[in-house]
Order: structure tokens, then sequence, then C-alpha cells
């Protein structure tokens, strides 16, 4: 609800743009915490941590290693979208590693399989098989 959208509009805020980036609107809490995600995607640009944000969702939570497998990219560069990732407000502290803010995860989910639903189902499976693999102690 509110607590949500106010730290995304806080987010929003914070990255550079002062409140400008942050309209004022007049909806339901979660219409105005999808606008404000969708804003808060477009200051990430094009870069691993925006993909992440778009594909990670998959994942119950994630880790280091999970950012690696979803994205097929290095353990370096898996680091490095962590650390960022980590200083959100809608990420908090899971057992395992993070995990997105429940509603983010939401939104963020039927974004992605509204838009590609070959593409849900693929990450859906990487991520099934990352939790497999890890569970089994072969990662």
């Amino acid at each position: 609800g509110y607590p949500l959208c106010l730290a995304l509009a806080c987010e929003l805020s914070q990255k550079g743009r002062g409140w400008d980036a942050v309209s004022r609107v007049s909806v339901a809490p979660e219409v105005i915490a999808e606008v404000l995600l969708k804003r808060l995607l477009d200051e990430e640009g094009v870069g691993e941590v925006r993909e992440f944000l778009e594909k990670g969702i998959v994942a119950a939570w994630f880790d280091r290693g999970s950012i690696s497998y979803i994205l097929g990219i290095s353990e370096a560069k898996a680091k490095k979208i962590y650390e960022r990732i980590r200083r959100y407000s809608f990420v908090r502290p899971h057992p395992y590693g993070l995990q997105f803010h429940e509603e983010i995860r939401d939104i963020l989910r039927r974004r992605l399989e509204t838009q590609n639903k070959k593409e849900y189902a693929r990450l859906t499976e990487k991520w099934a098989d990352y939790f497999r693999k890890r569970q089994e102690g072969r990662l």
C-alpha cells in the first residue's frame, strides 16, 4: 500500500532528479506503485541491474549466484548487481540472500508474464533449476 509507494517515491527522489521525478497522482496505491516502479526502472536505464529487476522477480529470493545463473553473467558482474540492489528500500534480507518486497515482486511478475509468457516460463524454469542444483549442493 502507501508505505511501499513512499519507499518507491523516496528511491526515485534520491536518484538525482529530486522530487520532480515523482508526480502527484490520486489513484489506488497499487497503481501508484506500478507507476513509480516503472519510473525507477527507467532510471536504471538498460543496464544489467534493470535486467535483473525485470527478470529476477521469478525468484522467491536471490543471491549473487542466482543473479549470475538467471542472467547468464559472471560472478563478478552478479556481485556488482547484488550490491547495488541491496541498497534499495524495496528489498529485504532473506536467510539465503535478499528478496523483493512482495508487492513489487507481484507487480514485476505480472508485468513480465503479461508481456512475454514464454520468457516468463523460461525464467521460472531457470530459477527452479538453480534452486534444485543449490539444494543438491551442485552450485
